[in-house]
């Protein structure tokens, strides 16, 4: 083999080496300004969300506002009125069991006539399907 023909040899591999270096080099630098613009638009991405969940927040906090100020506006005659409690709604199944009418129960121990008849209806209810009582 002729040494001018291994120094053309071996400039020609190294010439194609060095090339494809390069080329593989201009190829990850490429991947990494795609991935920084997909980065980017994922941040774009949050940005509106987080924008979303902000403009969400304030109309939030205008609806809270605005019923604080109903609130302060109601009437201050306007009472409302405490729950049943357990004891009252064990005398009401009582008094019920002892076939007392709605009307009368509701006047005996002063709850709302339509508390009775609910607090009557859902008794009825579980009795016929028990296992509704447990969920």
């Amino acid at each position: 083999m002729n040494v001018a023909l291994a120094y053309t040899l071996f400039g020609a591999t190294t010439s194609t080496l060095v090339t494809a270096a390069l080329f593989i080099t201009y190829l990850r630098r490429l991947a990494v300004k795609e991935e920084e613009a997909a980065g980017c638009e994922g941040c774009n991405t949050l940005r509106s969300e987080v924008e979303g969940l902000r403009q969400g927040y304030d109309a939030l906090r205008a609806g809270l506002y605005s019923l604080e100020a109903t609130v302060a506006s109601t009437p201050s005659g306007y009472t409302v009125r405490p729950s049943l409690n357990l004891a009252k709604r064990s005398r009401i199944l009582r008094q019920h069991r002892r076939g007392e009418s709605a009307k009368s129960i509701a006047t005996a121990l002063d709850v709302p006539r339509a508390e009775v008849d609910l607090l009557l209806k859902i008794h009825q209810l579980e009795l016929r399907n028990p296992n509704v009582a447990g969920t």
